[in-house]
């Protein structure tokens, strides 16, 4: 079994000093974009906008940065864990495919 990596809250609020935060090798290469890398960061905040729900914003928040599991989520929300399951698998394959030609 896998263990969920945390991830930081500032990746997902798309905090515009992330470049800083990001591994040595990630930030190298978004420093070799023409642009430093602002393209890629205002993407990812138009895709958490704009691509996902509100409810899958929320869920993604509740699972990757308060780290709380789908049952939780699920308990808290009054809906089934299958519900939570699809919401965070769909949400991250619409941001996958809105996501795709910039990364």
């Amino acid at each position: 079994m896998s263990r969920r990596r945390r991830v930081s809250c500032d990746v997902l609020a798309f905090d515009p000093e992330l470049v800083g935060r990001l591994s040595a090798e990630a930030e190298e290469r978004l420093l070799r974009e023409p642009d430093g890398g602002r393209m890629i960061v205002k993407a990812l905040r138009h895709a958490w906008q704009a691509a996902l729900t509100p409810v899958q914003r929320t869920y993604m928040q509740e699972y990757y940065i308060k780290m709380k599991t789908m049952k939780r989520i699920a308990e808290e929300y009054g809906v089934n864990i299958g519900t939570v399951s699809r919401t965070l698998s769909r949400a991250r394959n619409r941001l996958r495919e809105v996501l795709q030609y910039y990364l």
